[in-house]
């Protein structure tokens, strides 16, 4: 090989000759779908004229528009619309029942948690009564007796045996006065329920 120049050769790979076939496919899709179509839409040109086979349509009159009436505001006689209204709550007396909470006594540990909360662990029996065990959401076991209160009801323990404890707390109605009710507070069936 003296003074002849080697021309460089070109690798042809699948992925080239199907890039340029891709190409020539879109090219030619483009060109297909041009040709379809018909000049300044000569198709809906027909489509009218058969429509309305030279009739032409009468339409009634528009109605004419109501006029226009200005209402005049008088800022004297009415609050300005762009003020926030100052919305007064109504003053609630409050009933006066003869059962009532009291709202003074110091709160014990387990009036923190409602009764769903709770749980009767244990009942133990001693020479000055019957004791109660019940543990809290934070897994405190506290003892408690007769005249203890528990629950957020306002429940104070009004009997206790090997069953469980019987609570009488103070709700409010419906109508917003306080009422006694009577709860029994006892041990969790097994299996949960």
């Amino acid at each position: 090989m003296t003074g002849a120049r080697s021309q460089p050769t070109r690798r042809i790979t699948w992925g080239r000759v199907a890039g340029m076939g891709l190409r020539a496919l879109v090219v030619g899709g483009v060109l297909v779908g041009l040709t379809g179509c018909e000049p300044e839409g000569e198709n809906l040109k027909t489509w009218l004229r058969q429509a309305s086979n030279g009739k032409a349509i009468k339409l009634d009159p528009l109605p004419q528009p109501l006029a226009y009436q200005p209402i005049e505001y008088i800022q004297v006689e009415q609050r300005t619309p762009f003020e926030p209204v100052a919305l007064v709550a109504p003053e609630i007396k409050p009933i006066a029942s003869a059962i009532s909470p009291d709202f003074t006594r110091e709160r014990e540990p387990l009036e923190a948690f409602p009764l769903s909360e709770l749980s009767l662990v244990g009942m133990v029996g001693l020479d000055d009564g019957m004791v109660a065990l019940v543990q809290s959401p934070d897994g405190e076991v506290v003892r408690v007796r007769e005249g203890n209160y528990l629950g957020r009801n306002f429940g104070r323990v009004e009997s206790l045996d090997e069953k469980g404890l019987v609570l009488r707390e103070i709700v409010k109605d419906d109508g917003g006065q306080w009422q006694k009710r009577t709860t029994e507070f006892g041990f969790a069936e097994p299996g949960g329920g």
